[in-house]
């Protein structure tokens, strides 16, 4: 079949090749060829005659050849055109950011369609209508991090009690989320419920005003103000706007799609969106590692393994609470001084730490990651030290302090420029400098330094490189005496098996 196929279409290549004005070029050819050798036969015989005795001869004049007719042309052949490669157009991705931003549009009465994950012109047309409708400049292909963010929180506050706490529906309730934002959303006060007034009832119109005189030796009414109930609780009342990290980053991917792709060095027009896109990132990263490790843990579920982990994150929290006023130097030290005098090899400390981060930013537990990174880089992984710098930036977990925020950026970045092991998209040769170039524009300066009342006293310790037994190991040197750490028993770890 193929054989036939080739052969049929070499044929119809080559009629399509043959020019069609070649057919009568061919014949005016073969009238001058043939006119060619009858003039050469008449010369030639001349010339033998001439030799031969003068006898005159009379040659009968020869007819004139027929003239040629020029055959009819060949059949115009249509070339054959090139069938057109099929242009199959990728499909639009479905993502969890799209799917979770469809629902509050269609919740607040936007109408962006079937809810898929994939952000087509029926979710860009609801974005318009939601935009017109919050006075934003109105373009479905822009949908800045703010509008995105502003709508995933007014939608998980209204699930959260706001809806019945107002009684309001669709973009009346987006509206109450502004006024719950700016702390002027009055509270729904219920109704009392009124009894029926049976049908035998007179109106009376114009009724005379009557004036209640006491009867003679009785006392007079005494009317009491009603005693006020127990204070309502308000379950809204200073809450804090902060979203959990999980729903910043939904709203970050959104955003990041809308843009055409994540922020490079070529396009760096938003420095502090862009950290927040790494930002993201490394969280992902950390919850794809961290779920991964939990399947190698051996006689655990996930549920156990994140009961040890909350145990993991208590035991740290002393740690931890100390980032916020702490150096990245002095931070490292206190965090090495409690991994030193709970005896547990460094290797375990940083394979539990690396779960429970996982597990931490999976639950949006902004205490049980930051613990684990601060853990991770006591351990000698100072790649994780960004994952602070970029808590201190945006304030999850821990109060925003630019200064220390590049302090962190600066300690984490230079590790890795100087040969530690990077952690984060290791294969992204541009993603440091990027990063670089984001903390230079967005946080500048110096880092502020500590004030001298806030530094906290803590031990400087010489890692020992061997392990020594719990039973008989010695404190650590220059440790504080009034310094206690937790014990060993309190600090679960996991064995993993890779």
């Amino acid at each position: 079949m193929f054989a036939k196929y080739l052969t049929t279409s070499s044929l119809v290549a080559a009629i399509a090749l043959t020019p069609l004005a070649s057919a009568p070029a061919q014949a005016q050819d073969a009238r001058d060829v043939i006119g060619g050798l009858l003039l050469g036969g008449a010369i030639g015989a001349a010339i033998v005659g001439s030799q031969q005795p003068r006898t005159r001869v009379i040659v009968p004049q020869q007819p004139a050849p027929p003239r040629v007719q020029p055959g009819p042309p060949p059949p115009r052949v249509q070339p054959s055109r090139p069938q057109q490669p099929r242009v199959v157009r990728p499909s639009i991705p479905a993502t969890e950011a799209g799917r979770q931003v469809q629902t509050a549009l269609n919740y607040f009465g936007f109408d962006a369609g079937f809810v898929d994950g994939q952000v087509g012109p029926s979710t860009r047309a609801a974005v318009e209508r939601y935009q017109a409708f919050q006075n934003y400049p109105v373009n479905g292909r822009s949908f800045p991090e703010n509008q995105a963010l502003h709508l995933i929180n007014a939608y998980q506050w209204a699930n959260n009690g706001g809806a019945a706490q107002t009684g309001l529906q669709r973009q009346a309730l987006l509206s109450a989320y502004q006024q719950h934002l700016a702390g002027t959303l009055n509270p729904v006060t219920p109704q009392p419920s009124v009894a029926p007034t049976p049908n035998n009832t007179t109106v009376i119109v114009n009724p005379a005003t009557t004036t209640v005189v006491p009867a003679p030796g009785t006392t007079p009414v005494t009317t009491v103000a009603a005693t006020s109930g127990a204070p309502v609780p308000n379950l809204f009342s200073g809450a804090a706007a902060t979203p959990a990290l999980s729903s910043r980053c939904d709203a970050v991917a959104l955003q990041g799609q809308a843009n055409g792709g994540m922020m490079t060095l070529g396009n760096l027009s938003n420095p502090s969106f862009a950290l927040s896109e790494q930002f993201c990132t490394a969280r992902a990263s950390a919850v794809n590692q961290g779920h991964d490790l939990t399947q190698a843990i051996a006689g655990l579920s996930y549920a156990d393994i994140t009961v040890q982990c909350e145990g993991f994150s208590t035991a740290v929290a002393g740690q931890t609470a100390q980032l916020g006023a702490l150096t990245p130097q002095q931070a490292m030290g206190s965090a090495q001084g409690f991994a030193y005098t709970t005896g547990i090899p460094q290797a375990e400390m940083a394979a539990t730490a690396r779960v429970c981060l996982g597990i931490g930013y999976g639950a949006d537990n902004m205490d049980m990651a930051m613990g684990s990174a601060l853990m991770l880089v006591a351990s000698g992984e100072p790649a994780y030290g960004e994952l602070i710098g970029h808590h201190l930036r945006e304030g999850f977990g821990v109060s925003a302090d630019d200064g220390k925020a590049q302090a962190w950026f600066n300690m984490s970045l230079s590790a890795v420029e100087a040969g530690a092991p990077a952690v984060f998209s290791p294969t992204d040769a541009g993603r440091l400098p990027l990063i670089r170039q984001a903390v230079a524009m967005s946080l500048g300066g110096q880092p502020a330094p500590v004030p001298a009342s806030t530094v906290v006293r803590v031990p400087t310790l010489n890692i020992a490189p061997t392990q020594v037994p719990a039973s008989n190991r010695a404190p650590a040197p220059g440790a504080d005496g009034e310094i206690v750490f937790a014990p060993q028993s309190v600090l679960p770890t996991f064995e993993v098996n890779q």
